[in-house]
């Protein structure tokens, strides 16, 4: 990622565990992010703090999308094993040739693939911003570490020490 500008899409989970360890900031990274109303819905559910709406990012975006053509997107990718949040994240992409997608979801991950779009997940994003200089090595190590410790993202201690390796090695 260079200085041309960031496009991405974003279903509930990122959003959600960014936000849960005071890390919104850091979808800043992306210049749009294009959510669909499921997901908006989702967020504002499931966020603890419901003083924060994910539409309070100026750069986040909700992008309506026609359930019918959701359908068929379901049907001709078979995707029915997956939620609607989910299943309207990639069909945003795909309907609008948006080649990146923010989720945590390891089965949503593999369809992006096979779709040729790339994933990114929270602890990728803070990887990002920390290559980016959005934050310094020991604000990424604390994220990092705060993702496994603080948040609802389930992640286990060798993805964990993982990404901290990686980190290290930047």
């Amino acid at each position: 990622m260079g200085n041309e500008p960031v496009i991405t899409v974003s279903d509930t989970g990122p959003l959600l565990h960014l936000t849960e360890i005071a890390c919104g900031e850091l979808l800043y990274l992306f210049e749009k992010i294009f959510i669909s109303p499921v997901v908006a819905e989702e967020f504002n559910r499931h966020n603890k703090d419901k003083s924060l709406n994910v539409l309070a990012y100026n750069n986040i975006h909700t992008m309506a999308v026609d359930q019918l053509d959701v359908q068929e997107f379901i049907a001709d990718y078979e995707l029915k094993d997956l939620h609607s949040g989910e299943v309207e994240c990639l069909f945003i992409c795909k309907k609008n040739s948006i080649n990146l997608i923010l989720t945590d979801d390891l089965a949503v991950r593999d369809i992006a693939r096979k779709l040729e779009i790339t994933a990114i997940g929270s602890l990728g994003v803070i990887l990002r911003s920390y290559n980016n200089k959005f934050l310094n090595f020991h604000e990424a190590e604390k994220h990092i570490l705060n993702l496994y410790e603080k948040s609802s993202l389930y992640v286990t201690k060798t993805i964990i020490d993982l990404v901290l390796e990686k980190l290290r090695k930047y």
